[in-house]
């Protein structure tokens, strides 16, 4: 059997409440599930998988392009990149009501971080060491603003106060430690 001819299969990964996360294509899905796993920093959103099967790959590959384009999963780029494939880009966004849309003003608005400030700010060798230990550490997650990822600076801060009091532990100073026996003596 040629590969054309191959039959193959067009999945969906989904996550919680049904989120469509990647549609992906492939003869074995066992072997890409795998694959999926031992990779993808989004993998612990996984719940569920589905299966079409085609009987040729060129039809799975229109297919999957088809569905990339037209359910927008959270995790692919693939067709959905500026200049890439026959459609090139996403879809026209739908008009949002920006005059009922009511967001809560924050004291550092006016200060916003992306990753590489907060890199520099906690010393990192690399974005993707601070994105690492923001995620590890339970740091702030912060928000998307277009295609870039921002931190309120206020948060990067307390995040950084709270991170550098566990290091050093966050009881009391030596002084304040001998205030407390002298008043109980």
């Amino acid at each position: 059997m040629s590969e054309a001819s191959e039959r193959t299969a067009v999945y969906r990964i989904r996550g919680e409440d049904d989120v469509l996360l990647y549609i992906g294509m492939t003869n074995s899905v066992q072997f890409r599930w795998n694959q999926h796993q031992a990779v993808q920093p989004w993998w612990d959103e996984v719940r569920s998988i589905t299966v079409e099967w085609y009987d040729t790959r060129a039809e799975a590959a229109e297919a999957e392009e088809d569905a990339i384009v037209a359910e927008q999963p959270k995790y692919n780029v693939t067709y959905l990149k500026p200049g890439h494939g026959r459609r090139g880009r996403r879809p026209n966004p739908a008009a949002v009501d920006w005059k009922s849309f009511i967001i809560e003003p924050q004291d550092d608005d006016e200060d916003l971080l992306n990753i590489e400030d907060v890199r520099r700010m906690v010393r990192m060798v690399s974005a993707s060491c601070a994105k690492t230990a923001l995620r590890n550490t339970g740091g702030p997650r912060g928000f998307k603003l277009g295609s870039v990822h921002l931190y309120r600076t206020g948060h990067i801060r307390q995040w950084i106060a709270a991170a550098e009091a566990s290091q050093c532990g966050d009881g009391p100073s030596a002084d304040e430690s001998d205030e407390s026996e002298a008043d109980a003596a």
